[in-house]
């Protein structure tokens, strides 16, 4: 009986380990497929729409969120910086987009730059 317990207990013992190893895999792969989907919402939809929110929890992303949950993320390396209220124009197909703004007094966007979000 006591034997029996023993290679009962060492089967759960692997299955435990197995499981304690495989877990980061498996929740990193789910964040990266979530990410990808991001990106491949972003690279076919055509925008004409302005930065509603932004997020920056983690110190290295900030994320600028565009209506239809559509997202840019902008890492602390990147020279440039949106703002909440810009307007983003980007084609239907494309990693390149176009950044407008507008200043208080002024009744009009003005073009601020061109992007191209990493592929």
């Amino acid at each position: 009986m006591n034997k029996k317990f023993c290679q009962e207990n060492m089967k759960s013992n692997k299955f435990i380990q197995i499981l304690v190893i495989s877990l980061p895999f498996i929740i990193l792969g789910f964040f990266g497929l979530i990410g990808n989907r991001a990106r491949e919402r972003f690279y076919n939809s055509k925008i004409d729409a302005k930065i509603i929110d932004s997020s920056n929890r983690q110190k290295r992303t900030c994320k600028y969120y565009l209506p239809n949950d559509l997202q840019i993320n902008i890492t602390a390396v990147d020279t440039f910086k949106l703002l909440v209220g810009d307007s983003i124009s980007k084609n239907e197909k494309s990693w390149k987009y176009k950044v407008f703004r507008k200043k208080k007094l002024e009744k009009n966007f003005r073009f601020i730059n061109s992007y191209k979000m990493e592929e």
